[in-house]
């Protein structure tokens, strides 16, 4: 077995159909402005309505007794 060492010829390569016939385009968004601005949750939020009526609630299951009977 012999492993020829040889160096692949890429001088006839070319780019594929129409690839650079866009290449000095340069993407803009036009009259596109992002503003940053905070938005004041923490002093408009409020709770869901009714959803504070058991904020006491403590879950209990009552008399209920487990253990290895």
């Amino acid at each position: 077995v012999q492993i020829q060492n040889k160096k692949v010829d890429l001088s006839k390569v070319s780019s594929k159909c129409g690839s650079k016939a866009n290449i000095k385009h340069k993407p803009g968004g036009g009259d596109v402005k992002i503003e940053n601005q905070k938005l004041n949750f923490k002093e408009k939020a409020q709770a869901k309505v009714g959803s504070l009526d058991s904020v006491g609630h403590l879950p209990a299951g009552g008399a209920v007794k487990v253990g290895a009977g």
